[in-house]
């Protein structure tokens, strides 16, 4: 895979996810939870989007790993 394709897609990857976490914390602030003694809802969508940034980060990764390896291989 190259160079170019691999920063579009890391760049798409995190626009996307940015984007999500800067939704969640601007719903958060229209509609506040008030509580005292738990986190509120945008709290804890932010800790899942930060968790599913990574997976995605991870899988990623490890498809352009392996097309890499393919055309590796391929070209040998």
């Amino acid at each position: 895979m190259c160079f170019k394709t691999r920063c579009n897609i890391t760049l798409t990857v995190i626009i996307v996810f940015y984007s999500l976490l800067f939704a969640t914390m601007a719903l958060g602030y229209f509609f506040p939870e008030p509580t005292l003694w738990q986190a509120p809802w945008y709290a804890w969508a932010a800790v899942g989007e930060v968790i599913a940034f990574m997976i995605a980060t991870l899988i990623t990764c490890l498809i352009v790993r392996k097309k890499d390896k393919e055309l590796k291989e391929q070209y040998e």
